[in-house]
């Protein structure tokens, strides 16, 4: 399969962008934060992911995924297009791959995504390893370790980035691993009650998300990471 060269999607994206009168306006306004989003929205964007990236949509995966940034956490234009392509190419090389040596592709793209997010909202966790535990649940899915096996590394991952306790996750690890089970369950014969339900569940676990996150004590000191 063909990747998107960077600069073609940097072009397409921005122009879609500019159509849309999203490059001067849109987002919420300070400081980006990733705990500052509505986790209606981000559910129901997330399933749209899914559904753009298992049709291959990679284009309009990119643009959703730039929309995202801009509107949910309130990134600068600069800084959505740059995460936003990023992780668009590393879902897009991890596609292709047939094995966890060829999967690590991904993992360049995966580093400069996280290293925007960092940067961005002046965050204190290291782009490496968020996307060495990123990807190391998009390849356990891939293998068959059961919704719980992979559902804890989502936790983990996620915990890592917002730097909370990955116990405080389990609901939205759990409802968000059960939405992918739904999607893998149902592969090609996938209809569209089940996006629904699919949207539902992303949506519970988006909440569950937000909740965590909102309470101070949930966080970690320096020397608990």
């Amino acid at each position: 399969m063909r990747l998107v060269p960077y600069r073609v999607g940097i072009v397409l994206v921005t122009g879609v962008l500019a159509l849309g009168g999203l490059i001067t306006g849109a987002g919420p306004q300070g400081q980006p934060d990733l705990r500052r989003f509505d986790p209606i929205a981000v559910g129901a964007a997330e399933a749209e992911l899914w559904r753009a990236y298992y049709d291959h949509r990679y284009a309009t995966l990119a643009m959703r995924l730039v929309l995202f940034n801009r509107t949910q956490y309130g990134f600068s234009l600069a800084d959505s297009l740059r995460s936003g392509l990023s992780a668009m190419r590393a879902a897009q090389r991890f596609q292709i791959s047939q094995s966890r040596d060829e999967a690590m592709a991904a993992l360049p793209a995966l580093i400069d995504h996280f290293a925007v997010i960092r940067q961005a909202t002046h965050a204190r966790f290291d782009p490496v390893e968020a996307a060495r535990l990123e990807l190391d649940w998009w390849q356990a899915r891939r293998e068959n370790v059961g919704v719980a096996g992979y559902a804890s590394l989502i936790a983990a991952a996620t915990a890592y980035v917002y730097e909370i306790a990955p116990g405080s996750l389990a609901a939205y690890a759990r409802l968000r691993a059960e939405a992918m089970d739904l999607r893998d369950t149902r592969a090609d014969r996938i209809r569209e009650d089940d996006w629904q339900t699919i949207a539902d569940r992303l949506m519970r676990a988006y909440q569950a998300l937000h909740a965590a996150t909102a309470l101070p004590s949930m966080r970690l000191s320096g020397d608990q990471r």
